[in-house]
């Protein structure tokens, strides 16, 4: 849904799990920095980056030259999209590195723009969250991490309940939020997503349509 919608992406992939979906597959930070700079005039790309907690620091580094911004790769290639796979090993709760702080709060200088997954949301860094302005809770089976989006998302009990009962009827689905304006959608397994929650009935008449 999100990375559709940027032409340039990085995709930071430990588990090499977007390799075989990206136009190159960078194994070190210094072959990050190879292909970069081999496709950031080409327009439409994405480089899958096998690269660990490890390397953060110098990616962040590279990324967000601050305050020296006219040297960022981002920058001089007109922006780029930076998916963080599995935030919570590279940004972990109680994280006060500069590394991290730089990536969410001086990106968007550069034009950085940061998709951050997690199955773990209770367990990212402030840093992560405070700086988001839209939140995507797909299904959630334990009860911190329900609780942890509940507050990031300022959900009712009653949008709790709503968001538990959809991911059932959708496995893939999910509840969105704009964080800053307060608009919420509701996510199904495919289609157009809904502005309105899953009224009773329509959730009774999927279960009867299953059931036959």
């Amino acid at each position: 849904m999100y990375l559709a919608k940027y032409p340039r992406k990085i995709l930071l992939d430990p588990m090499g799990e977007w390799s075989n979906q990206a136009d190159a597959v960078a194994h070190t930070f210094e072959e990050l920095q190879q292909h970069v700079r081999a496709y950031w005039r080409k327009g439409i790309w994405s480089i899958s980056a096998m690269l660990g907690p490890e390397d953060f620091p110098d990616l962040s580094e590279w990324l967000v030259p601050y305050p020296w911004i006219e040297e960022s790769p981002v920058y001089r290639a007109g922006g780029i999209a930076l998916l963080v796979d599995e935030c919570d090993l590279f940004a972990p709760q109680a994280s006060s590195r500069e590394d991290v702080r730089t990536i969410y709060r001086r990106g968007r200088h550069v034009g950085l723009s940061v998709i951050s997954t997690t199955q773990r949301p209770e367990n990212v860094s402030r840093e992560v969250t405070a700086q988001c302005e839209q939140a995507v809770a797909l299904y959630m089976p334990e009860p911190r991490g329900i609780d942890y989006m509940r507050r990031i998302m300022r959900l009712t009990p009653a949008q709790v309940d709503q968001w538990q009962r959809w991911c059932k009827e959708h496995p893939h689905g999910g509840l969105w939020k704009n964080l800053r304006t307060g608009l919420t959608l509701w996510l199904p397994e495919a289609g157009e997503a809904r502005q309105d929650g899953p009224p009773e009935r329509q959730l009774s008449l999927v279960r009867e349509r299953d059931a036959r």
